[in-house]
């Protein structure tokens, strides 16, 4: 079997762990002999050949080695069980990936929904993201049609322009100047921009600075065309063309706001613009130095393709430009198509390769299944369905891909919806803080999924889902208080139960009332 870091086994089993090792590069090494070793053999063997046999009760670590390259398997002898219970081991010692956001595309209906429904609404529904569901980052947009002289969303506003005129106006850039090392200030229009800032982001951020926390913002360049082509001004691909917007956003948010993007996505879903993974390398290397030059560090997030299979083809022919490898901070992918267990783990060698991390950064179906892949077969660092809110006529819990849907048929009393995958994401998303790194967690079942985690300051969450009612036992936690909450698709979600303790040594047994997802959390967690 291919093991990712842990094992249960009973004494007399055995099991032969598989490995893939990679070189620098990246490439598999197909004909890899590892040497196999046991750190406990009294508990656990291995022979040449990665079997394993399970000698004693106990924990041993079993580590295969290919030049430098090293594997760790947590191996733990457990009793024969006693019920049908299933079993949820945890691994506090084996650790994956330190978790950076739970991210949203910046929407919450500022500019389609009814306006009056929308000022009804607006204060519940930031104050819901953030106490409710737990998003940490926001996803903000910056349009090529930044770079023009008129602003088209100022005319939009006083009525010069109707929606479809206006939206056709989005993506189509005039360059400023023929220098791209000299900005003109006429060139830009910073309406729409401003306005999302005033209306989304200001407000959740300084929301969650009140809470004691911070909110991340990722600055994502946007360039899907919906206009005349003959028209356009393919920013991206003059390097220096794309830094120069970059940095006059920069500039722009540094005066106005204060502060500046704490990251850059590249370009969204390349395949619908005409930029090539070498224009977006070019433009990474340039946009990099370009801020730097102003003070600015933010992270770089790319190439965020629209099909997951994607990426990894984009992403080589980045890191095929000179001085690109190693700006990327997050190896970014959709999984609108192609998405399979062999990408996730194509995606995720690179990242390592290349000192980042994999993220899921948009998928309007996605739900707690595809969360769960994407953070146990990909290690993704940060992860995100889509917008936080939009409007319709009815109630809406499917949401058609954003977290929270509003009913405005009555504006003076809009109703917020808290979408059913939402339902289930928030059990992740609200007790997982960035900083808590993902451990080891497997279950005797393959119907009942177990995610692990422990805090920045050691403390532990776990979140179960499960296809029913069931009650199940927990393994190798420490000892304390811990409290029980759970929310289920269709039905309750945000639900208590009584908090339960945990003695040292001793197995903890948990019941989950419905199909759904259970979090259970050590004390002081939240």
């Amino acid at each position: 079997m291919e093991s990712h870091g842990a094992v249960v086994l009973q004494v007399g089993d055995a099991v032969t762990l598989t490995h893939t090792f990679h070189d620098s590069a990246g490439t598999v090494i197909t004909d890899a002999s590892p040497t196999w070793t046991s750190g406990a053999e009294a508990v656990a063997t291995v022979d040449a050949r990665g079997r394993v046999e399970a000698r004693a009760l106990g924990e041993a670590e079993v580590v295969a080695r290919v030049d430098r390259a090293t594997v760790r398997t947590r191996v733990r002898v457990v009793p024969a069980p006693t019920g049908g219970a299933p079993i949820v081991d945890v691994f506090p010692r084996v650790e994956h990936q330190v978790i950076r956001a739970w991210e949203a595309s910046g929407q919450l209906g500022e500019l389609d929904c009814n306006p009056t429904a929308y000022a009804n609404y607006k204060q519940e529904l930031i104050a819901r993201s953030i106490d409710e569901l737990g998003i940490t980052r926001l996803r903000t947009t910056a349009r090529s049609g930044t770079e023009r002289p008129d602003d088209t969303f100022l005319d939009y506003r006083a009525g010069r322009l109707n929606y479809p005129l206006w939206r056709r106006t989005w993506f189509v850039a005039a360059n400023d100047n023929d220098d791209p090392f000299v900005v003109n200030p006429a060139g830009f229009t910073w309406g729409f921009f401003d306005h999302h800032m005033d209306e989304v982001v200001t407000p959740i951020r300084n929301a969650m600075l009140a809470r004691g926390e911070t909110l991340s913002v990722n600055l994502n360049y946007v360039d899907f065309y919906l206009g005349d082509a003959s028209k356009r001004f393919p920013t991206m691909k003059d390097p220096e063309e794309y830094a120069e917007l970059i940095r006059a956003i920069f500039d722009h948010m540094h005066s106005r706001e204060g502060w500046v993007p704490d990251a850059v996505e590249l370009n969204l879903e390349p395949e619908h613009t005409p930029y090539t993974g070498e224009d977006m390398g070019r433009a990474l290397v340039a946009v990099a130095r370009r801020l730097r030059a102003g003070g600015y560090r933010p992270a770089f997030i790319g190439p965020s393709t629209t099909k997951a299979s994607n990426a990894p083809l984009y992403y080589d022919a980045m890191m095929r430009v000179p001085g690109a490898r190693g700006l990327i901070s997050e190896v970014a992918y959709h999984r609108y198509t192609g998405v399979s267990r062999a990408t996730l783990r194509e995606i995720l060698v690179r990242a390592r390769r290349d000192g980042a991390a994999p993220a899921m950064l948009e998928h309007i179906p996605s739900g707690f299944e595809s969360l769960y892949d994407d953070l146990t077969i990909a290690n993704a660092v940060a992860w995100e369905r889509f917008a936080l809110g939009y409007c319709g006529m009815r109630d809406n819990p499917d949401g058609d891909g954003v977290y929270y849907q509003i009913n405005q048929r009555d504006p003076a009393k809009p109703r917020i919806n808290f979408t059913r995958d939402a339902r289930l994401l928030r059990q992740v998303f609200y007790y997982v803080r960035p900083g808590a790194t993902r451990i080891g967690a497997t279950s005797s079942e393959e119907a009942v999924r177990p995610l692990a985690f422990r805090d920045r300051a050691g403390r532990l969450v776990i979140v179960v889902q499960v296809p029913g009612p069931t009650t199940f036992t927990l393994r190798g936690i420490s000892a304390g208080r811990y409290k029980l909450n759970y929310g289920t698709h269709a039905g309750p979600y945000n639900q208590n139960l009584p908090d339960v303790v945990a003695v040292d040594g001793t197995p903890l047994r948990v019941t989950m009332p419905h199909a759904g997802v259970i979090t259970v959390y050590a004390d002081g967690v939240r």
